[in-house]
């Protein structure tokens, strides 16, 4: 196993388009010779996920780190589908799963960005920042229109049509997997904090701002979150007959819903984000959309990244959002205050930088 990507690298792999991989690799092995193969492919993928390059090593033996990479090692047997291919027929680099790059981040990671990891291998997007190199290769097959998805892979764009760092994608892997591979890894040093985080992770998020709310929201007022009970992202509804007139559509999908005290109505909240809802059909689907969860009796509240991210308008939001629930919100104490602060600044990084140290 000479090339198999761990931790950090790893997971900035999977985080990556196969249709980049794919390209990145070609790139490496023009013209060189098969001896050559593996150092030109471990220096493509450093210009694409950066330097040091962490790489799994099982002989500790081989336990040295240089400014190019990074040994760590495992002892003992590996789990079952521990190592992946990184293209189908692609066999000279190989990286590990991606819960177990991610097991591998967590003892440098805070609990709420590996919680905000979690979300994304278990979500539907994924973050990917190319290097200009690539930027401008895959800018060139946006506009010409030939870029393919690949196993479902999509960019967001902007109105202008120019490439963001956010892509559509299926699911990496889902918090039923990440439960397994925590009991299974239970043994191995660290697994409390990764196991605390995939209590707190869920699938189907769309977007980071998706994940952040449901954090911000959702976390315990003892890790700085607001402590609503049970909310769930990205919930499938099936809209009523009058409901469908409305949306023009027979089912829509809720960002998050709050569920409060028995007898309240549960609340909707849906995160405008200013990429996603910026046109003007969106904007009119948007309309129809909340119109007709409204006539359903939900209580629909839209929510704009200042809205969370600036503390005294989140507090009036927060308080907003606990009397249409029938919940009391108690004042915070001055811990809670400082556990609020340190939560917001994992939840808002530079989200692109997410997993590295």
């Amino acid at each position: 196993m000479d090339t198999v990507l761990w931790g950090i690298s790893a997971f900035l792999l999977h985080r990556m388009p196969p249709a980049v991989r794919a390209y990145v690799l070609d790139r490496a092995n023009q013209g060189v010779s098969a001896r050559a193969d593996t150092l030109s492919t471990r220096a493509a993928l450093r210009d694409e996920i950066g330097s040091p390059l962490h790489l799994l090593v099982t002989d500790p033996n081989r336990h040295h780190s240089s400014a190019v990479t990074r040994m760590h090692v495992w002892e003992g047997d590996m789990p079952r589908g521990a190592i992946v291919d990184v293209l189908p027929d692609f066999d000279r680099v190989r990286s590990v799963a991606p819960l177990l790059a991610l097991f591998g981040m967590a003892p440098a990671m805070s609990e709420a960005n590996l919680i905000m990891a979690l979300c994304e291998l278990c979500g539907r997007f994924s973050i990917y920042e190319p290097s200009a190199e690539v930027r401008v290769w895959l800018q060139g097959l946006i506009d010409a229109g030939s870029l393919s998805k690949l196993d479902g892979w999509r960019p967001v764009l902007t109105r202008e049509g120019k490439l963001t760092s956010l892509w559509c994608r299926p699911p990496v892997t889902s918090v039923a997997e990440a439960r397994k591979f925590a009991e299974a890894a239970s043994w191995r040093r660290g697994h409390k904090r990764f196991a605390r985080a995939v209590m707190r992770a869920f699938d189907g998020a769309a977007s980071p701002f998706e994940v952040q709310a449901a954090l911000r929201l959702g976390l315990p007022r003892r890790m700085g979150g607001s402590g609503f009970p049970e909310i769930r992202v990205n919930e499938r509804i099936s809209l009523s007959p009058a409901a469908r007139l409305i949306a023009g559509k027979v089912v829509c999908y809720a960002d998050l819903i709050i569920e409060g005290r028995e007898g309240t109505r549960p609340v909707i909240v849906e995160c405008q984000s200013k990429l996603i809802h910026a046109s003007r059909e969106q904007s009119l689907a948007d309309g129809e959309r909340l119109m007709a969860l409204q006539s359903m009796g939900f209580t629909v509240v839209p929510l704009t990244f200042e809205q969370l991210v600036i503390p005294s308008v989140f507090a009036s939001v927060e308080r907003y959002l606990a009397r249409e629930l029938g919940l009391r919100i108690a004042p915070k104490s001055a811990a809670l205050q400082r556990k609020e602060s340190e939560l917001c600044r994992d939840l808002f990084m530079d989200w692109t930088k997410l997993g590295r140290s």
